[in-house]
């Protein structure tokens, strides 16, 4: 489980990913101000998603950061 606004910030990428119809998108205020998420969350958030291996993003300095959903495999458990 991802701390934070991690969950907000993925809801709003999910959502603009199914707009962008599979291409790269990039995270708009709006879209951060409609799930109550502030830049510095966002940021922290972005972060954290893509260290978990759920998102890859690109940054050019000045640019919203260009992000990927990454297609993720259930490994099954060993219980």
């Amino acid at each position: 489980m991802l701390p934070g606004k991690a969950l907000n910030v993925a809801i709003a990428i999910w959502w603009l990913q199914g707009m962008a119809n599979g291409k790269s998108l990039k995270l708009t205020q709006k879209s951060l101000k409609y799930l109550n998420v502030k830049r510095g969350a966002a940021s922290a958030a972005l972060e954290r998603l893509e260290a978990a291996g759920l998102i890859q993003s690109t940054r050019s300095p000045g640019q919203r950061p260009s992000i990927s959903i990454l297609l993720c495999i259930a490994q099954p458990r060993n219980d």
